[in-house]
This record gives structure tokens, sequence and C-alpha cells, in this order.
């Protein structure tokens, strides 16, 4: 049976190994690992699994956002495995959403995204575009030199 569970920040850390694999198209040009799990190990992010039965067959990070306006849940990252199996738990985060107070929820994706949750309520409002100014490396921790510190 599919279903989703939220993991307390508490226990990011014994859950981390399972997620690091759901990472590699989020991280690197914003984010790195490191910061994403201690982001979500302060309670800042949230961090979801879609479970089948024991196996986590997706992850899903979330952010609340208190805009001037309009408080927002904002889906950071929704990957995994088999999603025309899970893609229907979207409605578990809007409830939590929505018992946090969120009027509005939202996410960045590819294209294909617009189509698949068209039906359950979701347009497409804007087109996230980006273009690289310069080469920014994402620092490698291991290969820092701490004495410059």
């Amino acid at each position: 049976m599919i279903k989703l569970v939220p993991v307390h920040f508490e226990h990011v850390n014994d859950w981390w190994p399972v997620v690091v694999p759901f990472l590699d198209t989020f991280v690197g040009k914003r984010y790195t690992a490191e910061h994403v799990k201690g982001t979500l190990e302060k309670g800042l992010y949230q961090l979801w699994l879609v479970m089948d039965d024991h196996y986590v067959v997706a992850a899903c990070i979330t952010e609340i956002i208190q805009y001037p306006l309009v408080k927002e849940m904002n889906i950071m990252m929704m990957t995994g495995s088999g999603m025309e199996t899970w893609l229907h738990l979207l409605d578990n985060l809007e409830k939590f959403a929505i018992a946090e107070g969120c009027a509005r929820i939202s996410g960045k994706a590819r294209t294909g995204w617009s189509r698949l949750t068209r039906s359950m309520g979701y347009k497409t409002t804007h087109m996230f575009i980006e273009k690289a100014l310069i080469d920014a490396q994402v620092p490698n921790p291991s290969t820092e030199d701490s004495s410059s510190a």
C-alpha cells in the first residue's frame, strides 16, 4: 500500500541514507546535501517519504513560507519512481498545508508535472527560467583548506 509518511525533524538523520539518492536532481546548483539535511533537522523544511509497504519509492521536501500577503507551502522537491502510483498523495500535502494555515501550495517542477497535476486543480501560472552567469562550483568540504578559516 502506497502512503505518504512525514518524517519528524528529530528523525531526519535516521532516514538520511535512504533520502540521499533522491537528492541527485535537487542539490548542486543552489543547495548541498548537508545544507538540506541541516535545514530539515532544524525543522525549517519538512521531509516526506512515499512508502510502498516498507520501501521508500519517492521523497519530498517542503517549506512553509510566510509572505507579506499569504502563507504558502512550497514543494521544493518531489521525486521518485512510479509517480503514477503516488501522485494522488499531493492531497495529503494539501491537508497538511491547510492545517499549518497555508492558503496556497506551489512548487517548481519539470514541465511534465503541469500536465499530470492539471486534473487535480493545479495550474501553471509561471515558467521558471535560469541562466548561469558564472561557473559557480559547489565547494567540496573534504578538499577545502581548513587553515583559511
